[in-house]
């Protein structure tokens, strides 16, 4: 049993926080107001954006500006003060406080606002995020006011403070005189020129992609922390240390999808931000996420390694309590949460501790590489070791009452993947119900939980119990099956297996079930050239009545490559030192790409609105039985880390084999032919007769019987299956020095191939509908 793809551990933190109800450290801890409700006029951001003033309780206000949909700014007020005491307050307070917990701040500016109010001004910088933003500390009439945002808001700030003290008139507040500030915060505005909708978009991006993440759908969560990154970087600098976060983001998701040299151009850009950086979690992530790729890549050792690193440099950033079998904060619940006496200014101090964003994602971050060396140790034999692992992210979790439903899926699902390896398949099983449970609280209806189900199928079918496998399996199968997804063979491969035993002890009902594993099998995800060749297959199905279909749909996949071709080129650039005016070519590039991609997506949804149905489609057997001629058959191929299942339709059955060979035994017998083919130095080789004989008895040998009547043979490869030309196969005895007489495949049938069923279906059903108007239209890649 083995879980495929892994978690980014700063965007899963934001996720699980947001999934836990944890609150926001006292700075941003603010009850929020719709920015559409009507709000008082306060002027315009340093961007020109237009801002209001949203009161709210205890004579608070958050204030929004331009299209963003979060407060840019808050306002709030403290306690008796004097220009005297003011600066000692804005240096070292429970307010300032909370601001360090999420912002790194520099000493305190002396200013004068609001037509000499004394204030002192804080230029901070985002520890999440990276983002310049603003701290504001002014006396009015003996209290003292404080503000902090985004780095633009800052006059709309002063005029906030203005409002909430009284000291300007709402009428005016509009038109109130503000102070630019000084000349450290004027620079800072000229070197980071952005707006407040920069921010909402970027968090908009990095939301996105943690969403994508955590639904294990990495091509998403690429596309959009590469968005992220580009945003970032063009409007702080690529060298700008605040950029890490998604820069590892997209290194690991692009790790996900095996782009390991991409990866790594990532992480070593990074490695040199990430001691730069505001967040001090970087560190940490860069080890992490590192783990995280040489586990993508097969390297156990250099895995465990670094996520020992990862470890101890997240438990450096966590007081040493939360780290005990009862911590203090759980006892006393003050982890995540910040309630406290008004006045008890040291409990405060403590609680703004542990609310600190940087306290909950290090103490995340040591669960998660917990969890994970626990699989790593499983990986390397080390049971006793791996027991231990998970044992001490779950004591940590519980401890700490953080156990919100996406950590305990993960932490249950890594449980029965343990269990599962030490031959404990119900204990698994159990462990993946709980699992399954809680990703469907957190993550409803999404790839994890269908996953989990199939994994549950898998364990329940290796603790004896097929019938309760079979449910599993079909309840992940038809949630794959809704979203349009599909799983890896590994993933799916067991659930065929479950299938299988299921009719072979049920012979009255084996029809419907090798039914069912067929549509299955169907959901079985090939590479990225399998992937492609189907967006072919579907793009040709929807477009043969109409020309214009073809044109709108190949726009859109053109506009995607090359938007994705330009980011790429992006990544690249922003690596390379004094390249800023091809990063600004890029940029333009980028955004007419995107408007070009925006354009040509609503012309491919208005020419061929199904089109996307026809990529990730599943079509029922009796579909294909259906459509097939009487002397044609359909055969489909799926290979699995365990064995190969081999579905042929004719004469209106479905008959389902198993053969042996795996995967990698496939992959191997595949390459040994072609290298066979291929001319080398001295000239074309001996044909490798023997390994062709041997695809051909794992693939049509157990049809042999039913071959006899098929002259129309068409393919639905897999795997490795797809560079090989079945017309290369012998259906007997051959001598690799006696190719003229060798009884070739392709003199008993012709051959045709598709990627899948689905493509098969609706080419044959568009080649039904032409048949009169155009007699030559193919119905799939043939060897004819």
């Amino acid at each position: 049993m083995r879980i495929a793809g892994f978690i980014h551990t700063p965007a899963a933190l934001a996720l699980l926080l947001t999934v836990a109800g944890c609150s926001k450290p006292p700075a941003s801890a603010y009850e929020q107001a719709s920015s559409t409700s009507t709000g008082l006029p306060v002027g315009q951001n340093s961007a020109g954006e237009g801002c209001t003033l949203q009161r709210l309780a205890d004579g608070r206000a958050d204030i929004y500006c331009g299209s963003w949909d979060q407060p840019s700014a808050h306002v709030q007020i403290g306690g008796a003060a004097s220009a005297a005491t003011l600066p000692g307050l804005a240096a070292s307070s429970p307010w300032r406080a909370g601001l360090d917990a999420a912002y790194v701040c520099e000493a305190p500016q002396p200013a004068r606002i609001l037509d000499g109010v004394p204030a002192e001004i804080l230029p901070c910088t985002q520890r999440f995020g990276g983002w310049p933003y603003v701290a504001l500390a002014a006396e009015i009439d003996g209290k003292v006011y404080y503000a902090d945002g985004v780095q633009p808001a800052l006059p709309a700030m002063q005029r906030g403070i203005g409002v909430v003290s009284g000291r300007v008139p709402a009428a005016a507040a509009g038109q109130a005189g503000v102070a630019q500030s000084d000349q450290l915060l004027a620079q800072r505005l000229a070197a980071h020129a952005f707006s407040s909708g920069d921010v909402g978009q970027y968090d908009a991006l990095m939301a996105l992609g943690a969403q994508a993440n955590q639904a294990e759908n990495f091509p998403a969560a690429v596309i959009a922390y590469r968005a992220a990154l580009a945003l970032q970087q063009k409007k702080l600098g690529a060298d700008n240390p605040g950029t890490v976060i998604p820069m590892l983001a997209l290194g690991l998701n692009l790790s996900n999808q095996g782009l390991y040299a991409q990866a790594q151009a990532q992480f070593a850009t990074a490695a040199a931000l990430a001691p730069r950086a505001s967040d001090p979690t970087a560190p940490a992530v860069l080890r992490y996420d590192e783990a995280l790729d040489a586990l993508n890549q097969g390297q156990s050792q250099r895995a465990l390694a670094r996520l020992q690193e990862a470890r101890q440099a997240y438990a450096a950033l966590v007081p040493p309590a939360l780290l005990q079998a009862q911590p203090q904060a759980a006892q006393n619940n003050a982890l995540f949460s910040i309630s406290a006496p008004a006045g008890a200014d040291t409990l405060l101090a403590d609680q703004v501790t542990l609310n600190s964003p940087v306290t909950q994602a290090a103490l995340l971050g040591v669960i998660e590489s917990w969890r994970y060396q626990a699989l790593v140790l499983e990986r390397i034999g080390d049971r006793a070791g791996s027991d231990a692992a998970i044992a001490n992210a779950r004591r940590i979790a519980s401890a700490n009452g953080l156990e919100p439903p996406s950590l305990d899926a993960r932490l249950d699902r890594t449980r029965a993947v343990l269990a599962s390896a030490n031959g404990q398949p119900a204990a698994a099983a159990a462990d993946l119900a709980r699992a399954a449970a809680s990703f469907n609280d957190a993550l409803p209806g999404s790839r994890p939980v269908a996953q989990t189900d199939l994994l549950r199928g898998a364990a329940l079918a290796q603790s004896g119990d097929t019938q309760a496998a079979l449910s599993a399996c079909r309840d992940g199968i038809a949630l794959l099956r809704k979203l349009r997804l599909g799983g890896t063979a590994g993933l799916i491969g067991p659930c065929l297996d479950v299938y299988a035993k299921a009719a072979t002890d049920d012979p009255a009902r084996a029809g419907t079930l090798h039914g069912e594993m067929f549509e299955a099998a169907e959901l079985t995800q090939g590479s990225v050239t399998t992937q492609e060749i189907a967006q072919a297959a579907a793009r040709l199905a929807s477009s043969a009545s109409d020309p214009k279909v073809a044109t709108a749909i190949r726009a859109q996949q053109d506009a995607q490559h090359r938007l994705a071709d330009l980011y790429q080129q992006r990544d690249q650039a922003a690596h390379t030192a004094n390249n800023g005016a091809a990063l600004a070519r890029l940029d333009k590039d980028i955004a007419a790409a995107t408007a070009r991609l925006q354009q040509a997506g609503l012309a491919e949804q208005a020419a061929a609105p199904n089109y996307g149905q026809l990529v990730q489609q599943v079509v029922p057997a009796t579909e294909v039985l259906k459509l097939l001629r009487p002397d044609e058959a359909f055969l489909g191929i799926t290979t699995t880390p365990r064995h190969s299942w081999l579905f042929f339709l004719h004469a209106g059955r479905v008959d389902v084999a198993q053969a042996n060979e795996t995967e990698l035994g496939m992959a191997r017998l595949v390459k040994q032919v072609r290298a066979s083919i291929e001319p080398g130095t001295n000239g074309l080789p001996a044909f490798d007769m023997a390994d062709a004989a041997t695809i051909y008895a794992d693939t049509l040998g157990p049809f042999a019987a039913q071959m006899a009547g098929v002259h129309d043979l068409v393919v639905a490869p897999s795997g490795a299956l797809l560079a090989l030309p079945f017309a290369l196969l012998p259906t007997g005895p051959a001598s690799a020095t006696d190719l003229a007489h060798a009884p070739w495949l392709i003199r008993q049938t012709t051959l045709a191939y598709v990627p899948a069923a689905a493509n098969f279906v609706s080419l044959r059903r568009q080649k039904e509908r032409r048949r009169r108007s155009s007699p030559g239209s193919a119905s799939a890649i043939s060897d004819r």
